[in-house]
């Protein structure tokens, strides 16, 4: 079916819409549909495609929310920014995946590169996302009330 909307001519690139609209990279990312995603990429989609203006994600942000870690994966050697432009998308990655308590998710972002004092003063300033604690806390990860040592390297 895929192969029949590309002969079709679909735009691979189309933006997302304004509310909660996903590019078919982002819905891929999200859903976590990894043969799809590659085709996708194969077709140098944009990997860094803003998300919409309401409720959106980018690919890695949508991947690192639900916890799909081999998406995530992907995408980091896919050319996903995480530095300059990108940077809010990273850091807003790692927060969404922390607040849904998808750890390994969030620790594989965090070791993909070491955030640095700015970044972490930022995330907090700019309140990229509002923080709940995951509920019930794994025993085996360290909790502070102001959510500081989940943002640590």
């Amino acid at each position: 079916m895929f192969e029949i909307l590309i002969e079709a001519g679909m735009s691979l690139d189309a933006p997302a819409e304004a509310v909660a609209g996903m590019t078919a990279l982002q819905a891929a990312a999200t859903y976590n549909c990894i043969g799809l995603a590659k085709r996708l990429i194969d077709l140098k989609v944009d990997v860094n495609a803003p998300g919409a203006y309401e409720y959106g994600r980018t690919a890695i942000e949508g991947a690192a929310e639900h916890g799909h870690i081999d998406m995530v994966e992907l995408l980091l050697h896919s050319s996903v920014t995480t530095t300059g432009s990108g940077q809010r998308q990273y850091l807003r990655a790692i927060g969404f995946a922390l607040n849904q308590c998808h750890f390994v998710a969030a620790d594989i972002l965090k070791r993909y590169r070491k955030l640095n004092e700015e970044e972490l003063a930022m995330r907090q300033e700019e309140e990229l996302l509002r923080e709940r604690p995951c509920s019930p806390v794994p025993e085996s990860r360290p909790s502070s009330s102001d959510g500081a040592s989940s943002w640590s390297n």
